[in-house]
């Protein structure tokens, strides 16, 4: 037997604002918009979608999911996704990696990471 991860679902307000943060920052397309759903397609075939589907309330306290962006241009990353309207947050290194804590426009965090060359 195989199993895979085929799609991540983000809950959010504006589905299609949270897809076209997405698909900019990852330089993917809109591939379906129906309802209460927007899906980011895969560049590669063994990338999961990003589904984001629009609920009425937020969830409530700490996220218990989150992205995490590989780059190979950190700085050029992070300019990218404020210029797409996310914000800052603190930069952590811990176990011999480190990362950049960001949040996309309604506030949920995902972080970047420079992958080693």
């Amino acid at each position: 037997m195989r199993t895979w991860v085929n799609n991540v679902t983000i809950d959010c307000a504006d589905a299609d604002a949270q897809a076209a943060f997405y698909a900019a920052l990852l330089d993917r397309e809109v591939v379906w918009q129906e309802g209460a759903w927007v899906v980011v397609g895969r560049k590669e075939p063994n990338e999961p979608h990003l589904v984001f589907q629009r609920v009425a309330e937020p969830t409530p306290g700490k996220a218990r999911i989150h992205v995490d962006v590989h780059t190979d241009d950190l700085a050029s990353a992070t300019q990218r996704a404020l210029d797409l309207g996310a914000t800052q947050g603190e930069d952590v290194s811990e176990h011999g990696m480190s990362w950049r804590v960001m949040r996309d426009p309604e506030g949920n965090p995902f972080c970047l990471s420079q992958h080693p060359a």
